[in-house]
């Protein structure tokens, strides 16, 4: 990947995360469940399929608990 398109890639994730990340700020209970059972899917299919940490979605998890592992293992 060239510089350009990692640049690109991360300038996308960070619009994607401030976008939901305004969202969960508006507390609407039932979006936010949604939101955060989204995430969790989300977050163990990157960290066990490709390995990667991404530390967006972890970002957006905390907004439900500082335990990220523990929300995980929940599910």
């Amino acid at each position: 990947m060239s510089d350009q398109e990692y640049l690109l890639v991360r300038t996308n994730m960070r619009l994607a995360v401030n976008l939901v990340e305004k969202i969960i700020k508006n507390q609407n209970e039932s979006v936010n469940k949604d939101i955060k059972l989204q995430l969790i899917d989300t977050y163990i299919g990157i960290q066990s399929g490709l390995k990667v940490d991404c530390k967006g979605i972890a970002y957006l998890l905390k907004y439900f608990t500082s335990k990220v592992d523990a929300l995980v293992e929940e599910r």
